[in-house]
């Protein structure tokens, strides 16, 4: 989890260079948790076919609450970050290119799980 903050963190980084690349990062990684938890968890009602269960709005909303305040607490509160960054900033050129890789397919892990979860939802 750490490590998939800093490659986002190092992303936002090479994006843009001002701003707050640490709260680009946390923001990023808390929406990619949300859209996994929700993609799993309509593909698991899907699966069992338990169409008489819905998430409500409200669940779905205090949920998303929930997660961004516990990624603030693990990456952001009390500066947590500089030191993620400094444990793998030291990452050789091989470790570096393996993690770039691990983490783009994460990240399209996570849009093709969306989209296969709005698919089941619709027919």
């Amino acid at each position: 989890m750490n490590y998939l903050y800093y490659r986002f963190y190092r992303a936002a980084l090479f994006i843009r260079k001002g701003g707050d690349p640490e709260q680009r990062a946390w923001m990023v990684f808390s929406i990619a948790q949300v859209i996994n938890l929700y993609s799993v968890s309509q593909i698991y009602l899907y699966l069992f076919h338990r169409s008489e269960i819905s998430i409500s709005v409200s669940f779905s909303s205090i949920t998303s609450l929930m997660i961004l305040f516990i990624n603030y607490i693990l990456f952001l509160y009390k500066d947590k970050y500089l030191v993620i960054v400094d444990k793998f900033s030291r990452e050789t050129q091989k470790e570096r290119l393996m993690g770039i890789i691990l983490t783009y397919l994460y990240v399209i892990t996570t849009v093709a799980l969306l989209f296969y979860a709005k698919h089941l939802q619709f027919s």
